[in-house]
């Protein structure tokens, strides 16, 4: 396949991570919940991420003065089915070098500490 096609094709699933969507209505929290994917979480306090769809990320440290910053990243796609600290964790380890994953009402954080 080629021309606009091609390229219109290939671009769906970035298009459906942009928009957050997924073929599920809702998700289940890490403590096994229903939750509406239209629902948002604090992350850091200047922004709300979408349960199910998002993961809060919070970067902290490194040489003075240092980084804190928080910001709202993709749900890697192999947790979607299981949206848990345990498999964000595993995801974002290696990846991103997350070290730490705490859950509160359906919305995931991850840390990473920069050297």
């Amino acid at each position: 396949m080629t021309g606009w096609r091609a390229v219109w094709l290939a671009g769906l699933p970035l298009a459906a991570m942009i928009a957050g969507c997924s073929s599920a209505g809702s998700q289940g929290d890490a403590a096994g919940a229903e939750v509406n994917e239209g629902a948002t979480f604090d992350c850091g306090g200047a922004t709300a991420c979408q349960v199910g769809v998002q993961v809060c990320e919070n970067v902290a440290g490194g040489a003075p003065p240092g980084v804190d910053f928080y910001a709202c990243i993709a749900t890697p796609p192999a947790c979607r089915a299981d949206p848990s600290c345990d498999c964000v964790l595993a995801q974002l380890k290696a990846a991103r070098g997350a070290t730490t994953c705490s859950s509160n009402g359906g919305g995931l954080t991850v840390d990473i500490s920069v050297p």
